[in-house]
Parts: C-alpha cells; sequence; structure tokens
C-alpha cells in the first residue's frame, strides 16, 4: 500500500515554486576611478529561480534578463547565496574592478533590495553602487505541472481505486 501512495503524491521537487524578482536601480556612485562615468545607469533587470517559497533563496535559476555595459548576462554566470543574488566569476558574494560582475543584495522574507553593485571589464580600477531602488518585485509565477506528473498522479489513482474494488469484491465473496 506504501508504494501506491508514493505513485498518488510522488515526492519530487516539483513542490518548489518558480518565482519572477524584477528591479530598476539608479543614481551609481562611483567607487575608484572610472574616467568615463557610470558605463550603465539605471540597471534593469529580472531573475526567474526557483525556491519552497516566495520568502526564500532562490535554489537554481531559470532564466537571467541584465545586461549591463554591453555584457548580457547567461544562466551560466549567475548564482546564489543567502540574500545575494551574483555573477559567479569571482564568487557570488565579491565584485572586482575590471570583470563582467554584479551583486544583488536583498532580504527575501521582506521582498526588501539593500544593494546593487556591479563591475565592468572596461573600467579596470572602479566599481559602481547604488541603493536606489525604483523598482523592486518579487512575484510567484503560476507553475503548471509536466504530463509526466499528471501521469503518476492518475497511475496512482488508478492503481488505488484497483485496490479498494479487489478489497471490496473479496469481501463480498467471503460474506
Amino acid at each position: 500500500m506504501a508504494a501506491i501512495s508514493l505513485c498518488a503524491f510522488p515526492l519530487t521537487p516539483a513542490f518548489a515554486i518558480q518565482v519572477t524578482l524584477s528591479f530598476t536601480v539608479n543614481d551609481f556612485g562611483i567607487v575608484g576611478t572610472a574616467p568615463s562615468g557610470v558605463p550603465t545607469d539605471p540597471v534593469t533587470g529580472s531573475f526567474t529561480y526557483d525556491a519552497p517559497s516566495i520568502t526564500s533563496d532562490p535554489t537554481s535559476f531559470t532564466a537571467v534578463n541584465l545586461t549591463i555595459g554591453g555584457h548580457a548576462y547567461t544562466l551560466a554566470e549567475v548564482g546564489s547565496n543567502t540574500d545575494v543574488i551574483g555573477a559567479v566569476v569571482n564568487g557570488v558574494n565579491d565584485v572586482f574592478a575590471g570583470s563582467d560582475d554584479f551583486i544583488l543584495v536583498w532580504h527575501p522574507a521582506s521582498a526588501a533590495p539593500e544593494a546593487f553593485v556591479y563591475a565592468t571589464l572596461s573600467d579596470t580600477s572602479a566599481v559602481f553602487e547604488s541603493s536606489n531602488f525604483t523598482q523592486f518585485n518579487v512575484t510567484a509565477v503560476p507553475v503548471i505541472p509536466e504530463p509526466s506528473t499528471w501521469a503518476m498522479m492518475a497511475l496512482g489513482f488508478g492503481l488505488l481505486g484497483l485496490v479498494g474494488y479487489r478489497k471490496t469484491r473479496s469481501d463480498n465473496a467471503l460474506a
């Protein structure tokens, strides 16, 4: 009977929800020297990721929409740590001048942004930081179960029905 219950309610990571975080941040200050000024201001972007709940840190990213200083970030370049989303080039928590790098510091439990810091390849002696978020939204994306999940559920309920039918039939035969 335990095997049938597992068919009816599969234990998979499908119980994670998909979350989209979108933001716009502007008024960047320069830390160091940048002869050409701030390369991108404002910075607008979004991340879509899986998490146990809307107030949890990301577990895996499914989409990235972020371009800074002409560099469009890809899924392979983005990671997360506690309260931080960032580029993985120098480690998620660090930003170094002279590299395409960024960190977004925020608090998932309250959906409150703290700071955005970035660097570019073209500015070898400066990083750019701001805490002026003009837009910051964290929303759950409705998740539609995969066909294989529906198939497993149907199979599980079918097996439960078959077991119930056979049990009723054998109880009637004994009476």
